[in-house]
């Protein structure tokens, strides 16, 4: 349930000249939104009542942009959280749009796990969300600015972190926009206050109790005092983390549309296949801390994770997703074959009985496109180190497979001939010369 107040229309005038650092910024928001090309659109702006989102909705009102605005009283600070909600209140009159109000007990939300910030801001964005839908608004804009940024990616980099998270919060991502995050908080602090602009102050932001507040409040200025343009230089590096993420592969190493197996090693082991899954599962709302940690180290625990599509089952160093709507619990899991480039990935293959779960074969040798099949009766291959061909049942027999275990077994094929018995052997025909470049090479892996 939120409250809606309608705007009057009502405009107030900026007088030209009177700062120049109101003008840089409003040029870098108009340059945000005219290179998203979000100009035309509707924008609900979330105004705290903070020094950074009031100057954010007096630069959308001097643009003549369509915005309205939305404020949360989280009910942490009594009557300080009251006067915020009558300031915004008031700011969204002045400027003469639409104002959108949800008062919550924060406290009393909180689910197991949970910290308070944590909450708030599952509330923050569900209440937006919420607005965007029932009014039609395009984009939610968030006053997150450079030193923001900064403080986000070292929190993440101490949690620990992959390549996504060092390049930090991004200017647009889905109906998301945060046109100020190259504007550093000094500049917005020296904006308001040359403009006369009024603002609130959030007492629970002077107190160090939270980690983001210990960063900013005790570490940040401790550091500068040593590294006086540590700032810029950790948003450089951000750049640089951002334009190293783009060479890496978006494909992600499962499918959470369908059921999966895949061994934890592979994710362990690899930090960019680890980065890729972790990126792929947050999409389905797990409980993201405890899927890094479960997906980061070996565990004999057996563990299970809900997500809004499936289960993620964590047990014998294997992950198994199951969807909703897979009905079978004890049906098995077809394995999947993934072609990135030089890569072929394969999911799902859990015959218990693998010797090596990758290889590397000759390009040049293979012929039309792959495919996974199960192994048949007579079929032959030519087993690496071999002239001559030899049944695949009798190269089975010679790594004593169980019966159940041979049921199992699949080969990746390309249109004439086996090349790779999974886990077990490669065919001599498409063995690496060792004259090969590396473009001339197919990594084959099982995870």
């Amino acid at each position: 349930m939120h409250h809606k107040s309608i705007g009057n229309g009502k405009s107030i005038k900026y007088k030209p000249g009177l700062s120049k650092t109101f003008g840089n910024i409003k040029k870098q928001v108009a340059d945000c939104i005219e290179g998203n090309k979000t100009g035309k659109k509707k924008f609900l702006l979330a105004v705290s009542g903070g020094a950074d989102s009031v100057l954010l909705a007096h630069v959308f009102h001097a643009l003549k942009l369509k915005f309205a605005i939305a404020h949360v009283n989280y009910s942490l600070r009594g009557k300080e959280s009251h006067a915020d909600a009558v300031f915004v209140k008031n700011l969204a009159k002045k400027l003469g749009v639409d104002f959108y109000y949800k008062k919550i007990n924060t406290k009393k939300a909180i689910q197991k796990g949970q910290s308070v910030q944590m909450a708030a801001r599952e509330i923050r964005y569900a209440f937006f969300e919420e607005i965007l839908q029932e009014e039609k608004i395009d984009y939610m804009v968030l006053a997150h600015h450079a030193s923001d940024q900064v403080e986000t990616v070292l929190l993440k980099l101490f949690r620990g972190c992959g390549i996504d998270g060092l390049t930090g919060m991004q200017e647009k991502n889905s109906n998301k926009l945060r046109p100020m995050l190259g504007v550093p908080h000094v500049e917005i602090k020296k904006a308001v206050k040359e403009m006369k602009i009024a603002y609130r102050t959030d007492s629970s932001n002077l107190t160090s109790h939270y980690k983001r507040n210990f960063l900013r409040n005790e570490v940040m200025p401790l550091l500068k005092k040593k590294w006086p343009g540590l700032e810029q230089t950790l948003l450089r590096n951000i750049e640089n983390f951002k334009a190293v993420r783009k060479l890496l592969p978006e494909q992600s190493p499962v499918d959470f549309t369908k059921p999966f197996e895949i061994n934890s090693d592979s994710l362990i082991n690899d930090p960019v296949l680890r980065e890729s899954f972790i990126k792929a599962a947050s999409k389905q709302r797990f409980q993201l801390n405890a899927l890094k940690k479960l997906v980061a180290k070996k565990t004999t625990e057996s563990k299970s994770l809900k997500g809004v599509g499936g289960v993620l089952e964590f047990k014998n160093n294997r992950i198994v997703y199951r969807p909703n709507n897979h009905q079978d619990a004890h049906t098995p899991i077809e394995p999947e074959l993934l072609l990135k480039k030089n890569n072929v990935t394969i999911t799902g293959y859990d015959a218990g009985f693998i010797k090596s779960r990758s290889e590397r074969i000759s390009k040049s040798s293979i012929k039309g496109q792959l495919s996974l099949k199960k192994w048949e009766t007579g079929t032959k291959m030519v087993p690496l180190g071999m002239n001559g061909s030899k049944k695949i049942s009798d190269i089975l027999a010679g790594h004593k497979l169980s019966v159940s275990q041979k049921k199992n077994v699949y080969v990746l094929w390309d249109e004439e001939k086996p090349l790779w018995l999974l886990g077990l052997r490669i065919d001599n025909r498409v063995k690496l010369t060792g004259n090969e470049k590396e473009s001339e090479i197919l990594n084959l892996r099982i995870v």
